[in-house]
């Protein structure tokens, strides 16, 4: 199992999903998450998420709602 240490805290107002890393986008700074676990975790998390969260305006904000909670909980995947 995987887990993701050092964003425990972390304010994420966005998320961009490229090629070879995942940028975690706070208040005046951006994660970039390039380790392959932490990517497929992070990926695993958010298609969670879009599996029941409805198709709104909205929904961006939740996704990023939900990463501060499973990374703050120590979650694990």
């Amino acid at each position: 199992m995987k887990t993701i240490d050092g964003l425990e805290g972390y304010t994420i107002n966005n998320y961009y999903i490229r090629r070879d890393c995942i940028e975690l986008v706070g208040c005046g700074s951006i994660t970039t998450i390039s380790d392959t676990g932490e990517m497929n975790t992070i990926k695993a998390w958010i298609k969670d998420a879009k599996r029941w969260l409805p198709d709104d305006s909205a929904r961006k904000y939740r996704i990023c709602n939900y990463l501060e909670y499973m990374l703050s909980e120590g979650q694990y995947e």
